[in-house]
């Protein structure tokens, strides 16, 4: 492997390695019982219903707050409208996708997506900085099969 391939290689596991660490702190801060996914998708599901479980081609609806790492909240739906998606179709970040497939309709669920499983290295262009760790607070409102 090529010298400077292994200096990127190292500096993104040692990014991660940060993350990680900067997400287990707030975690222990907090005192948040939170489960983690063998992709690093940290939740907690506070309100467990009994309702439809999400699964891939259904159509979700979301009541949701969106903060950073540092507590700054950048969007939530009372401002910014529910959000509405297809499962399974990439119209929402990929550890948002992940993370309702956890859920079921009326469920209300804390969740911590790393940078790698959210915007990633380039942010989204507007509020959302690069390399940034979400935290979604989230509520199912809806979950419509599209058959």
């Amino acid at each position: 492997m090529a010298p400077d391939m292994e200096q990127l290689i190292y500096a993104n596991k040692k990014s991660n390695r940060t993350e990680e660490q900067q997400i287990d702190d707030l975690i222990h801060r907090y005192g948040w019982n939170m489960q983690t996914t063998g992709t690093g998708l940290r939740f907690q599901v506070y309100f467990s219903s009994h309702g439809q479980p999400v699964q891939k081609g259904h159509q979700v609806a979301l009541r949701y707050q969106t903060k950073l790492l540092n507590g700054v909240e950048i969007f939530n739906s009372d401002n910014d409208g529910i959000l509405t998606f297809t499962v399974g179709k990439a119209e929402v970040v990929s550890g948002l996708e992940e993370a309702v497939l956890l859920l079921k309709e009326k469920d209300k669920a804390r969740i911590i997506i790393p940078s790698f499983l959210g915007h990633g290295l380039s942010g989204d262009g507007k509020k959302i900085p690069p390399k940034a760790t979400l935290i979604y607070d989230i509520e199912i409102l809806y979950v419509k099969p599209l058959n």
